[in-house]
C-alpha cells in the first residue's frame, strides 16, 4: 500500500511515529549480558577519575551538587566495572537510581523526539559509556533519527522525503530516509554518537559500502551528531563511491545545522 504524497506532517502524527518506532526498537533489543573486558577497563578508569575528581572538589569548592554528582557517578561506574555485568538497579545512600537508570527512564518517558534527544545528548556528553546500554543506545538513535527526518520533511515536504522505511523487513533499504526529486534518489543514513568525538572510520566506510549495493541510488548522505572525519578519510571513502554517484557527510547537532543539511541535499538532487 502506498502512502499519499500529500499527507499532512502534523505534530501529533510525528509524535505517534516516534513512539511506534521506539516500541519497535524496544521489542528487538537483545538481552543484556556480560561486559567485555575492554568495557570494564573503560568503566573502571572513568569511574576512578570521576570519583577522584569529585572527592578533590569536595575540599576545594563550596558547591556541593557538582562534587557529589561526580562521586556518585564514579562509584556507580566502578561497581559496574568490578561486577563485570550491567546492573538493573543499585541502592545508594539516598536510595536513588543509578545514572544509567535515570537516563533510561527519562528517555522512555519523553513526550517528543526533541525531548528524548536533549536527554540523550546531555547524558552521552557527560558519560559516553551510557551508550553501551542497549536500551539507551536504541532510544537515542530513534530520537535523533526522528528529529533529523522531521527537519528534512519541514524543508522539502512529504512528497519528497520518505522516512517510513519498514525496519522489520529483511530487505529494508540501506538507509533511514529516502529523498526523491525528478527521478533522483538520495539515501540518508542517520547516526547518533558521542558529540565530543569524531565519527568512527568503520561506521562511515561500512555505511557507504552498504548503501551503494542498491543500484538505483544516485547519492548517499550520512547525517551524524559526531564531529566530521578527516579530509583524508573522506577522500578514501570517496573511492568506494561508484562513478557518477555522490556521497557527503553532514554533521547535524542542532537547528543551526539545518541550512547546511538542506544545501547538501539540494546539491545532490
Amino acid at each position: 500500500m502506498t502512502t499519499p504524497v500529500n499527507r499532512p506532517a502534523e505534530l501529533p502524527s510525528r509524535v505517534a511515529r516516534w513512539k511506534v518506532k521506539r516500541s519497535e526498537r524496544a521489542a528487538q533489543r537483545a538481552a543484556i549480558g556480560k561486559l567485555a573486558p575492554a568495557a570494564r577497563w573503560t568503566l573502571g578508569l572513568t569511574g576512578a577519575a570521576a570519583l577522584g575528581a569529585g572527592a578533590a572538589a569536595v575540599f576545594i569548592t563550596q558547591v556541593e551538587a557538582g562534587p557529589v554528582a561526580l562521586v556518585t557517578v564514579g562509584a556507580v561506574l566502578l561497581i559496574i566495572a568490578v561486577m563485570g555485568r550491567r546492573i538493573s538497579s543499585l541502592s545508594l545512600v539516598d536510595g536513588g537510581m543509578t545514572f544509567e537508570e535515570r537516563v533510561e527512564r527519562q528517555l522512555s518517558q519523553a513526550d517528543t523526539p526533541e525531548q528524548a534527544l536533549q536527554v540523550a545528548t546531555a547524558a552521552t556528553t557527560v558519560a559516553p559509556e551510557v551508550q553501551k546500554n542497549e536500551h539507551i543506545s536504541s532510544m537515542s538513535h530513534v530520537a535523533y533519527e526522528e528529529v533529523v527526518a522531521d527537519r528534512l520533511i519541514a524543508v522539502f515536504g512529504t512528497g519528497v522525503v520518505d522516512p517510513h522505511q519498514d525496519r522489520r523487513r529483511a530487505s529494508r533499504p540501506p538507509y533511514d530516509v529516502l529523498v526523491t526529486r525528478e527521478g533522483k534518489r538520495v539515501g540518508v543514513e542517520i547516526l547518533f554518537g558521542d558529540p565530543s568525538r569524531t565519527v568512527d572510520r568503520r561506521r562511515v566506510e561500512d555505511r557507504v559500502l552498504r548503501a551503494f549495493t542498491e543500484p538505483d541510488l544516485d547519492a548517499f548522505i550520512i547525517v551524524c551528531n559526531q564531529r566530521e572525519p578527516s579530509r583524508s578519510l573522506l577522500e578514501r571513502v570517496s573511492e568506494f563511491v561508484p562513478q557518477g554517484k555522490g556521497f557527503r557527510y553532514v554533521r547535524w547537532a542542532d537547528e543551526t545545522d539545518t541550512p547546511a543539511l538542506r544545501r547538501v541535499v539540494e546539491e545532490l538532487l
